[in-house]
């Protein structure tokens, strides 16, 4: 962001939004390819024409009655 863009920024003293972020994984779907996905954006190109490629994320599972350590939460930017 530009230092005037920043200076632009409302200030609340009770801000409106929290942030709340929740993440679900899924087992890999062992039928689909890069070709369906790419099948799937000839559909709906024309309504979600900016796009970002991201890193996958890492899985994580979750175990229970096991002695394993427990890992702490992550941060990723």
């Amino acid at each position: 962001m530009t230092e005037e863009r920043i200076l632009r920024l409302p200030e609340f003293e009770r801000p409106p939004v929290v942030e709340t972020v929740l993440s679900i994984q899924f087992e890999p779907l062992a039928e689909i390819g890069s070709a369906h996905f790419g099948v799937f954006w000839q559909r709906v190109r024309s309504r979600f024409a900016k796009t970002e490629e991201k890193l996958a994320l890492e899985p994580v599972v979750e175990r229970f009655n096991t002695s394993s350590t427990k890992r702490g939460p992550r941060v990723r930017f």
